[in-house]
């Protein structure tokens, strides 16, 4: 197989801390197409889709093949170079090394095999009633007030308040709506679903510009951005009360 391209070192570095925020091994899907990346955590609760197409990229040449990498270990060279860097990267299928070079600096970085890396299942074909575009920043000073009260949140939509977050412990509760807000809602059902703070914080730092939120009652949450002109998405299950009043995800 063939690949090789060239990017900023900045646009390199979002969509492996983008990655990161999700797992720690992922596979490159490389074709003529670009790069695709599927990624799921080892609890099997969240995802992220990363989608490269060749006009991503300063310059990009790729021929069918995967490739497997540690999102940490090429993580810690890349952000060694400056952010304006054009950084080239290409695979050496002999030594099976991913190599990085940029300022005169050139890393060989050894990839992993695939069948180390865990098997992810297609997006779900979800029929979600609830969607809409918020700003990154507002959700995400949402999610962080939040997360000073509980370890969990409920995000929903109502007449009162329309979109909202709230979460809520033994001793203290928070609750933030956007009716004062601007908010887009491209097609709305009142509903409130929970999910881990734990594991959507990590997300919302992520998220940049408008992102696109779809919910279901008890369903995955969905959140589709664009981060350096890569188009991101991520699911994270909802976590369900059981009956016993035990937590289960």
């Amino acid at each position: 197989m063939k690949l090789d391209f060239s990017l900023p070192a900045r646009q390199l570095n979002a969509v492996l801390k983008a990655l990161w925020a999700v797992g720690n091994e992922c596979v490159l899907q490389v074709s003529d197409r670009g790069i695709k990346i599927r990624m799921i955590d080892p609890s099997n609760a969240a995802m992220v889709v990363v989608d490269m197409a060749p006009a991503t990229f300063i310059s990009f040449d790729g021929e069918e093949g995967d490739i497997g990498i540690d999102i940490r270990e090429v993580m810690e060279k890349t952000v060694t170079f400056d952010a304006d860097t054009v950084l080239k990267a290409s695979f050496d299928e002999y030594n099976k090394r991913l190599v990085v070079e940029g300022e005169g600096a050139r890393y060989g970085i050894k990839t992993i095999a695939l069948s180390s890396v865990r098997k992810v299942p297609d997006i779900p074909d979800l029929d979600l009633p609830l969607e809409v575009e918020i700003d990154a920043n507002r959700f995400r000073q949402m999610t962080k007030r939040a997360g000073l009260v509980s370890d969990h949140i409920t995000i929903g939509h109502n007449a009162e308040e329309e979109f909202f977050v709230s979460s809520e412990s033994d001793m203290n509760n928070f609750r933030q709506g956007t009716i004062d807000h601007p908010i887009t809602i491209i097609y709305k059902s009142d509903i409130a679903t929970l999910y881990s703070l734990d594991m959507l914080e990590p997300m919302a730092k992520i998220i940049s510009d408008t992102v696109n939120i779809r919910i279901g009652r008890d369903l995955p949450i969905i959140m589709s951005f664009v981060l350096e002109n890569v188009d991101v998405t991520y699911l994270l299950a909802p976590r369900i009360e059981k009956a016993s009043g035990e937590p289960d995800m």
